[in-house]
């Protein structure tokens, strides 16, 4: 019997995984929050249903846990929540859901989080490190609870993947800095993973057995600020950004994100190791 998969956000990740995991042989459900994208996902082999959380959940969110066994929960917290201080939306967003899947006959929980949950610890960061300090952003610290919700004893087990900054596919990182002047942080280690990467793992870690796991998925490489995104900029023919100079700054560190544990436990070898060879895709609709 085919196993099942609940895919909740079939956007930039969630769609193009949905659709590997369907090559793969899985049975694929998958959420979207807009019902002019249903069509898309149908089309593509997809059982998609539309679902929001406002914060609790709007749509029919029944029909995507109806004997799934696996869940991938792939919904970031969205910045403009946080422009009014609702930081707690986003927990309260995902603890309806926990409870949806704590009632359901789900068997296995992937999380994708991200490495937006460390602190500026300014050296090289695993994952036990996750206890120290605080998060600098409101993202951050909310990832931080939702990962302690899920975490939670349970019937099911949960992997938390740590994502780094995402890129990829149709999301070029030479338009995030394009133009600007006086950028700070020009030496700090860019955290990087390539959006295949991303698919790669996720289903990596469907195939294993490593429950109540916490993975950081990040390059193995860290090229510097100032290198990568001018790097980055001019591949798109764009001004690139003007950092200031080194020693001009008060230049903290920056976080250094380790991968060890997961090469070592999944024996996993990243397709894009080197975020200065990403490859990249004309831009698409995210669904």
């Amino acid at each position: 019997m085919a196993v099942i998969v609940s895919v909740i956000g079939c956007g930039w990740l969630g769609f193009p995984l949905a659709q590997q995991l369907l090559a793969q042989g899985y049975v694929v459900k998958g959420s979207t929050t807009t019902a002019a994208k249903l069509p898309v996902l149908q089309q593509a082999g997809i059982d998609a249903h539309l679902l929001q959380l406002n914060p609790l959940p709007q749509g029919n969110l029944p029909a995507l846990l109806a004997a799934a066994n696996v869940l991938v929960v792939n919904i970031p917290p969205a910045s403009k929540q946080f422009a009014n201080h609702t930081e707690t939306r986003y927990l309260q967003q995902m603890q309806a859901l926990y409870a949806a899947a704590a009632a359901s006959a789900v068997q296995r929980v992937v999380l994708v989080s991200s490495t937006s949950v460390y602190a500026p610890l300014n050296r090289q960061v695993a994952e036990e490190d996750s206890a120290l300090g605080t998060p600098e952003t409101a993202a951050g610290r909310a990832l931080r609870s939702v990962e302690q919700l899920w975490k939670q004893p349970h019937r099911f087990t949960t992997t938390i993947l740590r994502m780094a900054g995402l890129a990829g596919g149709s999301r070029h990182p030479g338009r995030f800095l394009a133009g600007r002047v006086n950028v700070p942080n020009g030496n700090a280690p860019v955290n990087l993973v390539h959006l295949n990467d991303c698919i790669d793992v996720i289903c990596q870690v469907l195939r294993q057995n490593c429950p109540h796991t916490v993975f950081n998925v990040c390059a193995d490489e860290h090229p510097t600020r100032r290198q990568f995104y001018t790097f980055a900029a001019e591949q798109l023919h764009l001004s690139p950004p003007q950092f200031l100079p080194s020693g001009t700054d008060t230049e903290p560190a920056g976080n250094y994100i380790l991968n060890n544990r997961l090469k070592q436990q999944l024996q996993y070898r990243f397709l894009y190791p080197n975020p200065m060879q990403f490859a990249y895709t004309p831009p698409t609709a995210e669904t």
